[in-house]
């Protein structure tokens, strides 16, 4: 049998009238429309030495099974973009109540917590060295970026003198802030 002689097969089989266009085919299973491309995939069936309607039964199985798979996925897609546009709509809501949850609950996460650091703790030492590792340089750059804010970050002193918050403990021990304070 030729691939030609196939796909008439197929054409006839599923009852069209002609409407295939470029090996792209539509049926219908529960009201759903189901796209076929590469009609290739099927030929397998019109070229095995079993009765004609057996032969059928399994394309039809295996029809079935794509597009129960295929409609599996539209559905997962369509089930993330509604979750995903109630979010948007009730964010403040959410927040709240996760707020609120995290108020009255506060002990039990918590300890949940505790729990879970216990348990996992080389797992999670683990976790923390890769990503040290992975992240050396980045690291670096933010501590760098923190100890100088923190130097430049100026403060008075109940002295009176002008200091780096950073350096206040050393300069309450200086000879200078010690007489001023005791004058």
């Amino acid at each position: 049998m030729s691939i030609i002689n196939n796909q008439n097969a197929i054409k006839t089989f599923l009852d069209y009238n002609e409407t295939v266009l470029a090996c792209n085919y539509n049926l219908k299973f529960g009201g759903n429309e189901f796209l076929i491309n590469n009609i290739e995939n099927y030929m397998e069936y019109f070229n095995m030495d079993l009765p004609h309607e057996k032969r059928m039964a399994m394309m039809l199985r295996k029809l079935k099974d794509d597009y129960d798979e295929d409609h599996s996925i539209k559905m997962k897609k369509l089930h993330a973009e509604t979750a995903r546009k109630n979010y948007e709509k009730n964010k403040d809501k959410i927040k709240e109540s996760q707020k609120v949850y995290y108020e009255n609950n506060k002990d039990k996460i918590k300890k949940k917590d505790k729990e879970y650091r216990e348990k996992n703790k080389e797992k999670l030492s683990k976790q923390h060295k890769e990503y040290y590792d992975n992240n050396k340089e980045k690291l670096s750059k933010q501590k760098k970026e923190y100890f100088e804010k923190k130097i430049k970050e100026k403060i008075q002193c109940d002295c009176g003198c002008i200091i780096s918050k950073y350096n206040k403990l050393r300069h309450e021990k200086t000879v200078k802030h010690l007489s001023k304070i005791n004058l």
